[in-house]
């Protein structure tokens, strides 16, 4: 069951001095951080593919795939091949929640997730988005065995 992605998003950097003033790290060492801003008027949406259809947060801050510089080297792991996929991601780890839906005649509604849906789902959206299962897994793996640190 192939899922899709619609909708639209804007991921906007977030300066260093900006950061000082929001107490986010901000270190020479750190991850470039960004907005994350869904656009309310056709907002990004995963399409599971079975009537499952979920939304992240309106706005929250991501450094897009949390993966180490080193790793990303191997271009399947660029933190920035998946934006929507580490987007949702990030949205669960940061909120706890998505807004989610099973037939499009419902209305969307807050629904938390755990741990390990989050990470579960964000295989299968790195999947829909176009990544190998070699990739998807390696970052399932990762997200399971080092995520708990960011949750």
């Amino acid at each position: 069951m192939k899922g899709r992605f619609t909708g639209k998003y804007e991921l906007v950097p977030i300066p260093k001095a900006e950061c000082k003033r929001r107490g986010l790290p901000c270190h020479w060492w750190s991850r470039p951080l960004f907005d994350f801003k869904l656009d309310l008027a056709d907002p990004l949406t995963w399409h599971r593919g079975d009537g499952f259809e979920a939304q992240p947060c309106i706005t929250f801050v991501t450094d897009g795939g949390s993966i180490p510089n080193l790793i990303q080297i191997i271009p399947a792991f660029d933190k920035f091949r998946y934006p929507a996929s580490y987007g949702f991601h990030d949205s669960a780890y940061k909120k706890h929640l998505w807004w989610t839906r099973n037939s499009v005649t419902q209305p969307f509604t807050k629904t938390r997730l755990t741990f390990s849906e989050a990470n579960s789902l964000l295989h299968d959206m790195l999947l829909d988005e176009g990544a190998w299962e070699a990739t998807a897994n390696t970052v399932y793996c990762g997200v399971q065995g080092f995520g708990w640190l960011a949750w």
